[in-house]
């Protein structure tokens, strides 16, 4: 479990410094061309990732079903408008309103598929982030 954990904020910050990164290359090429470059590279790495070291995988493309590969389609949007918000309000708002959009999310997704049961915490932990957000504004 702790080693999860340890992935899961690992993998926090990597999007962080990905999001600053690309709300850098934003201000220069605009929000749509950053979000391109950042697939075009990933895609480049995880193909040659793909051809030589994971190659099981391939044959099973055919049997996924289509409206698996709208993931893709959502982490794009979601590549686009982090990119087009960060230079805008900032790392620290951006991804607080991104977590807190996350959780929101994540809080429907499991009610509705009958995942989860309903604890007070919660809400209350997305009320929470966003009274964070609200704070942030007195930062200036």
């Amino acid at each position: 479990m702790l080693t999860s954990v340890l992935i899961a904020l690992a993998g926090g910050a990597a999007v962080g410094m990905s999001r600053s990164i690309n709300g850098r290359l934003t201000m220069d090429r605009g929000a749509f061309s950053a979000s391109f470059w950042n697939h075009f590279i990933g895609f480049a790495l995880l193909t040659v990732y793909i051809l030589l070291l994971h190659r099981e995988g391939i044959p099973l493309l055919g049997a996924t079903p289509s409206w698996a590969f709208t993931g893709g389609i959502i982490g794009a949007v979601f590549v686009a408008i982090s990119s087009y918000v960060f230079p805008r309000i900032g790392a620290n708002r951006s991804a607080l309103l991104i977590i807190g959009g996350q959780m929101i999310a994540g809080l429907m997704i499991d009610y509705l598929r009958g995942t989860a049961t309903f604890h007070i915490g919660q809400p209350a932990g997305v009320a929470l982030i966003l009274f964070g957000i609200y704070l942030t504004r007195f930062s200036r």
